[in-house]
């Protein structure tokens, strides 16, 4: 099944027993070096990017989990991913990739709005735009677009 049907079916793939329900950095490491139940819920995956499905990130790189893996990413579609990029790369990841789709879909809301001659900044689902920009028009009282 695809990511997109679990999502949607609202399947999550990680561990809901009642024993796993906290988690922390060093029960995360003694579990899956140790506790063959979560084998069924553990990726391996060095291509790894933070998305909106990420639910927390733990960095081992000085102590590396299995000696190679530098990070844990508990992903509610994925499971546990574990990967040898560090929390840093993937984070530089996701920016790379977040900054260049923010802008095109930042162009793209603020001529909608008629605020593309402000410098604007999208982030999430609020366009957040300077009112002191050089411009032609004027917009009084409004420094932030809801987008919902």
């Amino acid at each position: 099944m695809s990511a997109y049907k679990q999502r949607n079916l609202g399947i999550i793939s990680l561990p809901t027993d009642i024993k796993y329900r906290n988690w922390s950095k060093d029960l995360t490491k003694r579990r899956i070096e140790n506790d063959s139940q979560l084998e069924q819920y553990i990726k391996y995956d060095n291509k790894y990017r933070l998305n909106k499905n990420t639910l927390a990130v733990y960095e081992f790189k000085q102590n590396p989990i299995l000696g190679k893996y530098k990070a844990v990413a508990f992903d509610l579609n994925r499971g546990i991913v574990l990967s040898q990029k560090s929390t840093h790369a993937m984070m530089q990841g996701l920016m790379r990739h977040a900054v260049h789709c923010d802008m095109i879909w930042q162009r793209m809301l603020a001529r909608e709005a008629g605020v593309d001659i402000y410098q604007g900044i999208v982030m999430y689902n609020v366009l957040y735009f300077s009112m002191h920009a050089f411009s032609g028009k004027l917009l009084h009282g409004l420094d932030l677009l809801a987008l919902d």
